[in-house]
């Protein structure tokens, strides 16, 4: 029993340890357009920073009347309970637009809840890390029953 909980202690202690780079806040498409050097603070107290020329191009794709409301930078958790090379997208509806958008073939934001993915699979997270590299963060989650 003791053994037990000391284990899914220090899962938990390498969990956090592991999504340290995750971000602590979020910033809006617009801020982070207007800033010299666009960053968010990380959960370690670290920096991610993002690319003038990829918020460009998520501005270029995300209408001019979102652009406060788009969160940035875009969240990607590996989800081992629902198998192999599962990722859910953080954030809300906006994000997950976006998400979409830049996975069809030819970029175009649609406005409808129904086009918005909820998850996507380890292939398309490549596809939009060579696309927007500097605004994808990927984080680890596991489910409590497995800790």
């Amino acid at each position: 029993m003791f053994f037990d909980r000391f284990i899914n202690a220090l899962w938990k202690s390498e969990l956090q340890k592991l999504n340290d780079h995750l971000p602590k806040e979020y910033k809006p498409l617009t801020r982070l357009l207007n800033e010299d050097e666009p960053h968010v603070q990380t959960i370690g107290g670290d920096k991610i920073f993002m690319n003038k020329k990829d918020l460009e191009l998520v501005a270029s794709i995300v209408p001019r009347k979102y652009h406060g409301k788009l969160r940035l930078p875009l969240t990607f958790i590996r989800r081992i309970d629902m198998g192999e090379g599962v990722y859910t997208i953080s954030g809300g509806l906006l994000e997950r637009l976006l998400v979409s958008s830049l996975l069809k073939e030819k970029p175009v934001f649609v406005e409808n809840e129904e086009d918005a993915l909820e998850y996507i699979y380890r292939p398309q997270l490549w596809h939009l890390k060579r696309v927007i590299r500097s605004l994808v963060v990927v984080g680890f989650f596991m489910p409590k029953e497995e800790l």
